[in-house]
């Protein structure tokens, strides 16, 4: 008896280390099943992160090796899907994409978009801004008050005295916009017309996988908010990599320089800098009045230039600036600007916006310096657009979305500067989708 109680006694302790080793083998087995789960996941949202990172490396290649004259929307950075859309086997796919208002709806373009296509915000005037969809003339003047240096209100403008009675205050900057969200600091901006039918910028990128499903269609410009049509990015450097000045200030420039460098005779030169004087030339144009002499000794210096035309500025416009500043912000290009944000120029008429249009599209086209846009528009529309436009681009949006085959997915944006062949990143982000 004392036997049966034993081997049964053994047999409940065999059977209660048998329970306890399977669920012990059940417990490590799913652990391992989970981390080995966790492994494949963390592999797959790598493999998401490298392709997004090649399509941006794709397009920052493209960028770096157009050295057309000109950026227009015929370059191969603007809308190529066999450059920008590409598929790995057993790997997965990006494409390089983004959203562009044409003929009253939302495209996709596969390709980088050019910032200079849209309205700067540190370059515009007050009348520009406030002729931008979504805009109105306090956002325009708030803008200028935000950028300029002092802090005297401007018309329907504000100030630090505005923005210090803030729920949560805060001062205007005084300086130029370093990114494009400091625009919803702005007297009159809110998420309705910054955003738009986007309702946020994460939004917009969203929209990039199922085109305008989630908003319809657009029907007015200003539907899209002023987050599509402006922008912060976009300047030149006075001076080049190895110190050389490229950008001449009119107003302190030396007669030297002016010989030497634009090409001017001694006695033009040396007029230009009488007549500036202390108080300084307002606007480029300014240099027409300059006259030379007729009573001086020397002859004219052969091969100079002894007088300043409106032509003269067009065909040098580009490496002149009344500003004292080492980087210079850009203006509206207007081989890639839509006709929404040409209309928004100085003084121009729907008749100058055709002739630009139709030239840049046509077999002439697109313009490569502001010689061709003097002549196209004639000598009253270019002085009172010249300030504000360029024919060459040098700051890019890039957004690359990714998946692999197990449908991870991951977008990289990000904002690069190109001088010359040189591309450099000046933002970044990047996100699970």
């Amino acid at each position: 008896m004392n036997r049966l109680r034993e081997r049964g006694s053994a047999i409940v302790l065999v059977m209660w280390v048998v329970i306890i080793a399977t669920v012990l083998l059940v417990g490590m087995t799913q652990r391992s099943m989970m981390g080995l789960s966790l492994g494949r996941s963390e592999v797959e949202r790598v493999r998401a992160h490298w392709l997004a990172r090649g399509g941006v490396e794709k397009a920052l290649c493209v960028l770096a090796t157009d050295i057309d004259e000109g950026d227009s929307l015929q370059d191969l950075w603007f809308d190529d899907k066999e450059q920008f859309v590409q598929e790995y086997e057993g790997v997965g796919s990006f494409k390089v994409h983004y959203l562009d208002y044409s003929d009253g709806g939302l495209v996709e373009r596969y390709g980088a978009l050019d910032l200079a296509s849209r309205l700067n915000v540190n370059a515009a005037n007050v009348e520009m801004i406030a002729m931008c969809p979504g805009s109105d003339e306090v956002i325009a003047a708030s803008i200028l008050d935000w950028r300029d240096s002092d802090s005297r209100t401007r018309g329907s403008g504000a100030e630090n005295g505005y923005y210090g009675e803030m729920d949560l205050p805060y001062s205007a900057r005084n300086k130029a916009f370093e990114s494009d969200g400091e625009v919803m600091l702005i007297q009159g901006v809110d998420k309705g017309n910054y955003f738009g039918r986007f309702k946020s910028v994460s939004h917009r990128r969203q929209l990039l996988y199922q085109i305008t499903s989630e908003i319809g269609s657009i029907d007015d410009a200003q539907d899209l908010g002023l987050a599509y049509w402006l922008t912060a990015y976009g300047k030149r450097n006075a001076k080049s990599d190895d110190g050389s000045q490229q950008i001449y200030n009119i107003n302190s420039v030396s007669e030297n320089d002016l010989q030497n460098s634009l090409n001017l005779s001694k006695e033009l030169a040396k007029a230009i800098v009488e007549k500036r004087g202390n108080n300084g030339f307002e606007s480029l144009f300014d240099l027409l009045d300059v006259e030379v002499k007729s009573d001086s000794k020397e002859k004219p210096q052969q091969g100079k230039i002894n007088e300043v035309s409106i032509g003269w500025i067009a065909e040098n416009f580009e490496s002149l600036t009344i500003s004292d500043e080492d980087e210079i912000y850009t203006g509206l290009n207007i081989n890639t600007a839509s006709s929404y944000l040409l209309n928004c120029l100085p003084e121009i008429d729907s008749r100058a916006v055709d002739q630009i249009v139709s030239f840049r599209d046509s077999s002439e086209g697109p313009f490569v310096d502001m010689k061709q846009l003097l002549d196209v528009v004639g000598d009253d529309v270019f002085r009172d657009i010249a300030e504000f436009v360029v024919t060459q681009s040098q700051t890019f949006e890039v957004t690359c979305t990714a998946e692999t085959l197990q449908g991870v997915r991951r977008q990289i944006t990000v904002v690069v500067e190109r001088d010359n062949d040189k591309v450099k990143i000046i933002y970044w982000h990047q996100s699970e989708t």
